[in-house]
Protein backbone atom coordinates (compact mmCIF):
# COMPACT_ATOMS: atom_id res chain seq x y z
CA UNK A 1 0.00 0.00 0.00
CA UNK A 2 2.59 2.32 0.67
CA UNK A 3 4.55 2.09 -2.59
CA UNK A 4 1.23 2.38 -4.36
CA UNK A 5 1.03 5.88 -2.55
CA UNK A 6 4.11 6.76 -3.39
CA UNK A 7 3.82 5.62 -6.98
CA UNK A 8 1.02 8.00 -7.35
CA UNK A 9 2.31 10.56 -5.07
CA UNK A 10 5.52 10.69 -7.57
CA UNK A 11 3.28 10.65 -10.66
CA UNK A 12 1.28 13.55 -9.49
CA UNK A 13 4.21 16.03 -8.47
CA UNK A 14 4.76 17.89 -11.75
CA UNK A 15 0.82 18.67 -12.30
CA UNK A 16 0.92 19.64 -8.29
CA UNK A 17 4.31 22.05 -8.81
CA UNK A 18 2.27 23.15 -11.86
CA UNK A 19 -0.67 24.01 -9.93
CA UNK A 20 1.56 25.45 -7.30
CA UNK A 21 3.05 27.53 -9.73
CA UNK A 22 -0.17 28.87 -10.77
CA UNK A 23 -1.51 30.04 -7.68
CA UNK A 24 2.16 31.65 -6.07
CA UNK A 25 3.21 33.14 -9.83
CA UNK A 26 6.84 32.27 -8.38
CA UNK A 27 9.01 29.51 -8.47
CA UNK A 28 10.91 29.93 -5.81
CA UNK A 29 7.12 29.95 -3.77
CA UNK A 30 5.68 27.27 -5.87
CA UNK A 31 8.32 24.89 -4.75
CA UNK A 32 8.59 25.67 -1.10
CA UNK A 33 4.94 24.93 -1.67
CA UNK A 34 5.03 21.56 -3.09
CA UNK A 35 8.06 20.95 -1.05
CA UNK A 36 5.50 21.74 2.40
CA UNK A 37 2.52 19.48 0.74
CA UNK A 38 4.80 16.50 0.01
CA UNK A 39 5.83 16.51 3.43
CA UNK A 40 2.25 17.22 4.56
CA UNK A 41 0.85 14.02 2.51
CA UNK A 42 3.66 11.98 3.40
CA UNK A 43 2.83 12.67 6.74
CA UNK A 44 -1.17 11.91 6.61
CA UNK A 45 -0.37 8.82 3.77
CA UNK A 46 -2.48 6.94 6.10
CA UNK A 47 -5.27 9.31 6.09
CA UNK A 48 -5.78 8.89 2.11
CA UNK A 49 -7.91 5.82 1.02
CA UNK A 50 -6.69 3.54 -1.94
CA UNK A 51 -9.48 3.43 -4.79
CA UNK A 52 -10.36 7.24 -4.15
CA UNK A 53 -9.12 10.54 -6.58
CA UNK A 54 -5.67 11.20 -5.17
CA UNK A 55 -5.21 13.87 -7.64
CA UNK A 56 -8.07 15.52 -6.12
CA UNK A 57 -6.92 14.92 -2.64
CA UNK A 58 -3.42 16.41 -3.69
CA UNK A 59 -4.69 19.58 -5.40
CA UNK A 60 -6.63 20.41 -2.64
CA UNK A 61 -3.41 20.02 -0.12
CA UNK A 62 -1.94 22.23 -2.39
CA UNK A 63 -4.80 24.87 -1.96
CA UNK A 64 -5.31 24.46 1.99
CA UNK A 65 -1.61 24.83 2.26
CA UNK A 66 -1.45 28.05 -0.20
CA UNK A 67 -4.28 29.59 1.42
CA UNK A 68 -2.32 28.90 4.70
CA UNK A 69 0.64 30.66 3.37
CA UNK A 70 -1.09 33.55 2.55
CA UNK A 71 -3.00 33.89 6.12
CA UNK A 72 0.52 33.86 7.76
CA UNK A 73 1.92 36.23 5.25
CA UNK A 74 -1.36 38.87 5.37
CA UNK A 75 -0.78 38.31 9.19
CA UNK A 76 3.51 39.55 9.53
CA UNK A 77 3.09 41.91 6.25
CA UNK A 78 5.30 39.99 4.52
CA UNK A 79 4.82 41.56 0.54
CA UNK A 80 4.53 39.10 -2.05
CA UNK A 81 6.50 39.50 -5.37
CA UNK A 82 4.29 37.95 -8.36
CA UNK A 83 5.95 39.38 -11.10
CA UNK A 84 8.46 35.72 -11.72
CA UNK A 85 7.11 34.23 -14.57
CA UNK A 86 8.06 30.89 -15.56
CA UNK A 87 7.61 28.76 -18.87
CA UNK A 88 7.32 25.21 -18.96
CA UNK A 89 9.53 25.42 -22.67
CA UNK A 90 11.26 27.59 -24.50
CA UNK A 91 9.74 29.85 -26.58
CA UNK A 92 10.16 32.32 -29.04
CA UNK A 93 10.96 36.38 -28.38
CA UNK A 94 7.54 36.94 -29.62
CA UNK A 95 6.00 34.20 -27.78
CA UNK A 96 7.45 34.93 -24.78
CA UNK A 97 6.14 38.36 -25.09
CA UNK A 98 2.33 37.03 -25.66
CA UNK A 99 2.82 34.94 -22.90
CA UNK A 100 4.45 37.50 -20.26
CA UNK A 101 1.36 39.35 -21.18
CA UNK A 102 -1.17 36.71 -20.48
CA UNK A 103 0.47 35.71 -17.47
CA UNK A 104 0.25 39.40 -16.39
CA UNK A 105 -3.22 39.31 -17.32
CA UNK A 106 -4.06 36.10 -15.46
CA UNK A 107 -2.13 37.88 -12.44
CA UNK A 108 -4.47 40.93 -12.27
CA UNK A 109 -7.91 38.92 -12.08
CA UNK A 110 -9.80 38.17 -8.54
CA UNK A 111 -8.15 35.25 -7.10
CA UNK A 112 -11.15 32.87 -7.61
CA UNK A 113 -11.76 33.91 -11.24
CA UNK A 114 -7.44 33.13 -11.53
CA UNK A 115 -8.05 29.77 -9.36
CA UNK A 116 -10.17 27.99 -11.74
CA UNK A 117 -8.38 29.51 -14.74
CA UNK A 118 -5.51 27.49 -13.52
CA UNK A 119 -7.53 24.59 -12.91
CA UNK A 120 -9.53 24.24 -15.75
CA UNK A 121 -6.90 25.36 -18.57
CA UNK A 122 -3.48 24.65 -17.22
CA UNK A 123 -4.09 21.78 -15.15
CA UNK A 124 -6.65 20.49 -17.81
CA UNK A 125 -9.11 19.33 -14.57
CA UNK A 126 -12.92 18.82 -15.33
CA UNK A 127 -15.62 21.64 -14.08
CA UNK A 128 -16.67 18.08 -11.56
CA UNK A 129 -13.38 18.11 -10.32
CA UNK A 130 -12.63 21.97 -10.01
CA UNK A 131 -15.66 22.40 -8.27
CA UNK A 132 -15.17 19.94 -5.92
CA UNK A 133 -11.71 21.15 -5.38
CA UNK A 134 -13.08 24.34 -4.63
CA UNK A 135 -15.83 23.25 -2.69
CA UNK A 136 -17.89 25.31 -4.30
CA UNK A 137 -21.00 23.92 -7.08
CA UNK A 138 -20.15 23.16 -10.77
CA UNK A 139 -22.28 26.05 -12.12
CA UNK A 140 -20.17 28.66 -9.97
CA UNK A 141 -17.05 26.98 -11.73
CA UNK A 142 -18.84 27.92 -14.76
CA UNK A 143 -19.49 31.20 -13.91
CA UNK A 144 -16.36 32.60 -12.87
CA UNK A 145 -14.68 30.73 -15.64
CA UNK A 146 -17.00 32.50 -18.34
CA UNK A 147 -16.09 35.59 -16.06
CA UNK A 148 -12.44 34.89 -15.79
CA UNK A 149 -12.43 34.24 -19.88
CA UNK A 150 -14.81 37.51 -20.61
CA UNK A 151 -12.16 39.32 -18.00
CA UNK A 152 -8.82 38.34 -20.08
CA UNK A 153 -10.19 39.13 -23.35
CA UNK A 154 -11.32 42.58 -22.09
CA UNK A 155 -7.20 43.25 -20.95
CA UNK A 156 -5.88 40.92 -23.90
CA UNK A 157 -8.04 42.95 -27.44
CA UNK A 158 -9.28 46.16 -25.08
CA UNK A 159 -12.55 47.26 -24.61
CA UNK A 160 -13.08 48.39 -28.33
CA UNK A 161 -12.34 45.41 -29.97
CA UNK A 162 -14.25 43.23 -27.44
CA UNK A 163 -17.27 45.57 -28.64
CA UNK A 164 -16.44 45.44 -32.23
CA UNK A 165 -16.18 41.38 -31.99
CA UNK A 166 -19.71 41.49 -30.23
CA UNK A 167 -23.12 40.41 -32.22
CA UNK A 168 -24.65 44.13 -33.14
CA UNK A 169 -27.67 43.34 -30.62
CA UNK A 170 -25.42 43.03 -28.01
CA UNK A 171 -23.11 45.71 -28.37
CA UNK A 172 -23.74 49.55 -27.17
CA UNK A 173 -26.64 51.80 -28.82
CA UNK A 174 -24.41 53.97 -30.12
CA UNK A 175 -22.29 50.91 -31.88
CA UNK A 176 -25.57 50.12 -33.33
CA UNK A 177 -25.68 53.69 -35.44
CA UNK A 178 -22.22 53.75 -36.60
Amino acid sequence: MQMEFERQLVATLPRMRSYALGLTRNRADADDLLQDVTIKLLRSEMQFQMGTNFTGWAFSAVRNCYRDKLRSRKRHGVEVDYEDVALTSPASQEDALVLKELFGCINRLAPEHREVIVLVTQQGLSYEDTALLMKCPIGTVRSRLSRARAELKLMLLGAEEVEDSRPRALASPAMRHA
